[in-house]
């Protein structure tokens, strides 16, 4: 007989609508279609919100209204001019994908700015036993800290997407192109209210 209960979780946080990778085991599921990064591929109708978008991203530290320095993303979209002198260090490839979390229990947007991460997600869709990434969860190992930190991504058996998950994203809507104007994803604009996936 243990202390705690077998189905003992511990209470979360309030997640918000990013995930952070936690130091250990971080279980996720893409709902974002790869095809979406082709510049060839175009969507079902015009209203269709992405799934995952890509492009470049760079900081510039500005003043506040409060005079204190505020770091300030701009992403940029695939082929738009990239002005180095106006950020703090070179733009460099960001994706950024609609997950599923685990732990949390909720739908997220995953920022990727990590090469390894993303190289490793490109090689799943590649082969031809993986393919498709919305067709099975991951896990996602953080370790190390600061300069150290690594990641490792191990995909799991394939598997439907759970009628849970189905529910969790039907309540978050996000439209993922309101990031390339520093705009509010989790605000959306009208149309496109179908599930992409």
């Amino acid at each position: 007989m243990s202390f705690l209960p077998d189905d003992y979780k511990p209470l979360q946080s309030s997640a918000g609508g990013y995930i952070k990778l936690q130091p250990g085991e971080n279980k996720i599921r893409c709902l974002g279609n790869l095809r979406e990064l082709s510049p060839n591929y175009t969507p079902a109708s015009p209203d269709d919100k992405p799934t995952v978008i890509h492009g470049m991203i760079g900081w510039s530290t500005k003043m506040g209204d409060d005079g204190k320095p505020t770091r300030q993303p701009h992403r940029l979209r695939p082929g738009d001019a990239i002005d180095n002198p106006e950020f703090d260090e070179p733009a460099k490839e960001f994706w950024a994908m609609i997950i599923y979390n685990y732990a949390a229990e909720v739908v997220q947007v995953w920022d990727i700015p990590q090469k390894s991460i993303r190289d490793q997600l490109v090689s799943f869709g590649k082969d031809a036993d993986w393919g498709d990434l919305r067709t099975f969860p991951i896990s996602v190992t953080r370790t190390g800290e600061g300069l150290e930190t690594r990641y490792s991504v191990t995909p799991k058996p394939k598997s439907e997407i759970s009628d849970e998950i189905k529910e969790a994203i039907n309540a978050s809507p996000i439209n993922l192109k309101a990031l390339y104007d520093n705009g509010d994803p989790f605000t959306l604009s009208s149309g496109g209210d179908e599930l992409p996936y």
